[in-house]
């Protein structure tokens, strides 16, 4: 008997555990783009494209947000959104990334959405991880690269959804689709 993991890759598609490769440069690009159009949306503070740094340290670039950004999430730097169709304004969006200068598929990442449900005000998040090691057994038990989504985002237990390799920019794009269709990269009719 084969699982659906078999039949994928069967089919000819990379595994799920596989590292993206991305330069800090690029990176970077592309969350500005997505920083400017939530801009230009009105959904977030005019300068936010402008608080995304590249670090260099110990032959690693990392690209997060600066400590200028306009919110907190415990003692990591998010940036406030607002106008999310399932969120109440303000929700945080963060990321950190940690990639490896030579280009090499070892890109690691994590973001997150973190608000309150608009209609019901509960509490409520999702975040993205590729952690670079698979921390479990099984592709769906801790796989490199997957999304924890819930109502705390610090709580033991969680839903855990294996994902396949996304680069950085398009998890912030999977996060803020979950919060408004309107970010849904192929909308269904």
């Amino acid at each position: 008997m084969t699982t659906v993991w078999d039949d994928i890759e069967a089919a000819g598609f990379e595994k799920a555990d596989t590292l993206v490769a991305c330069s800090a440069g690029e990176c970077r690009k592309h969350l500005f783009a997505r920083m400017t159009k939530l801009t230009e949306f009105n959904m977030c503070a005019g300068n936010a494209p402008w608080w995304i740094e590249t670090n260099t340290a110990a032959m690693a670039f990392a690209v997060k947000l600066s400590h200028n950004a306009d919110g907190t999430i415990g003692s990591h730097a998010c940036i406030l959104v607002n106008r999310l169709a399932l969120l109440e304004d303000g929700a945080k969006l963060t990321f950190h990334i940690h990639v490896d200068p030579t280009g090499e598929p070892k890109a690691k990442y994590s973001a997150g959405l973190v608000g309150r449900v608009r209609a019901t005000s509960e509490d409520w998040f999702a975040r993205i991880d590729s952690s670079g090691t698979s921390e479990g057994k099984g592709r769906c038990s801790h796989p490199l690269q997957h999304a924890h989504v819930g109502t705390d985002p610090n709580a033991r237990f969680q839903a855990r959804v294996p994902l396949y390799p996304l680069l950085p920019w398009e998890a912030v794009d999977w996060l803020l689709a979950t919060a408004d269709a309107r970010f849904e990269p192929c909308p269904h009719p």
